[in-house]
């Protein structure tokens, strides 16, 4: 797990790998930090509080185990959490008022594990727990661990927001198309490679292939800036047709990407809308102006690189035969 790993999980949680690798490595260094007073219990001759220690460490590595493999990977989340603070209250209840500020590494690592509405959730009912255990503690002592205790989590949860605002503003600048405003080539790469990572039969993927006819001429005859605004209306245009949460993205110069659920004939009927919405509107005012689209559904062996060929493929034949329409990949009938 690298660093750009780590923080798109710390950032943005929707990294499913890279949760589970660092779940796994949380559990591992927290059961590597037990290990030590598991050591020092045995020495002093206090098996039975050694034994459970043994049994935390194993129940850490079992579960960094399976976080691995945990589909559900944000219920696993609240479990793990939970684990801390039974952990934390264990250590509490047989050591007393100077193991408090194990209280603390936990009260951290939720926001690591939760989000930050759910992390305070937790906190707060680790500090319930703390104070229905029996410690011989003063009031102004555990008044003082809990007021800093408060100041530790409202002060994590300000730091992670902030930090999750500021990554949702770089994340936007690393994958949105400077002039269009819908995503780039780096979103789509993503976006596609988990399409395939989930793919199901019952819910059918497609990918579209857009380009406005004759962009070239219309550069070449108008000038760049407006080609740049034809870009810019298209994108606005197809946000409008398509629905809101419809990934669109920009694929290079003229040419736009659009990803949708649906099977291969619905695909073609919002395709066809776009394509007479388009026609029938001025991107510019100088001339009206046309597009052709190419569809291809994804299949159980595709990878990436096959899925846009086959939408390419169907893209070409549009144009070839005269463009302004839209065509569907078909995969070719195996024969006799």
């Amino acid at each position: 797990m690298n660093l750009n790993d780590f923080l798109e999980y710390y950032f943005k949680q929707d990294n499913i790998e890279a949760q589970r690798v660092f779940m796994t490595f949380q559990s591992y260094i927290v059961a590597l930090a037990v290990f030590p007073f598991t050591l020092w219990r045995f020495y002093q001759g206090d098996y039975a509080h050694g034994v459970a220690d043994i049994l935390i460490i194993l129940v850490l590595v079992f579960f960094g185990q399976i976080a691995k493999s945990c589909s559900k990977i944000s219920y696993f989340a609240w479990l793990f959490s939970s684990l801390y603070i039974v952990i934390v209250l264990y250590i509490l209840n047989i050591t007393g008022k100077d193991i408090l500020f194990w209280a603390f590494p936990a009260a951290i690592s939720m926001h690591f594990l939760l989000r930050s509405n759910e992390a305070l959730i937790m906190n707060f009912i680790l500090l319930a727990g703390v104070f229905l255990s029996p410690l011989s503690i003063s009031n102004y002592a555990f008044i003082t661990f809990v007021f800093t205790y408060l100041i530790t989590i409202i002060l994590t949860a300000q730091f992670s927001s902030r930090l999750k605002s500021d990554n949702r503003s770089l994340q936007n600048l690393t994958e949105l198309d400077d002039l269009t405003q819908v995503g780039n080539r780096r979103a789509l790469d993503k976006k596609i490679a988990e399409i395939i990572h989930s793919y199901s039969p019952q819910k059918p993927q497609c990918l579209m292939i857009l380009d406005i006819d004759h962009f070239k001429s219309l550069n070449d005859q108008f000038g760049h800036q407006r080609g740049d605004l034809a870009l810019k209306r298209l994108a606005t245009m197809i946000q409008n047709v398509c629905r809101l949460n419809i990934p669109i993205y920009r694929y290079g110069g003229e040419e736009f990407v659009i990803l949708i659920q649906a099977s291969l004939e619905n695909a073609g009927d919002i395709a066809e809308d776009l394509r007479k919405t388009v026609a029938s509107s001025r991107l510019i005012r100088e001339q009206f102006l046309t597009i052709s689209i190419g569809i291809a559904e994804l299949s159980p062996a595709d990878q990436a690189s096959e899925w846009i060929k086959k939408a390419d493929q169907a893209l070409y034949e549009a144009k070839n035969n005269g463009r302004n329409q839209v065509i569907s990949y078909h995969t070719p009938a195996l024969a006799d």
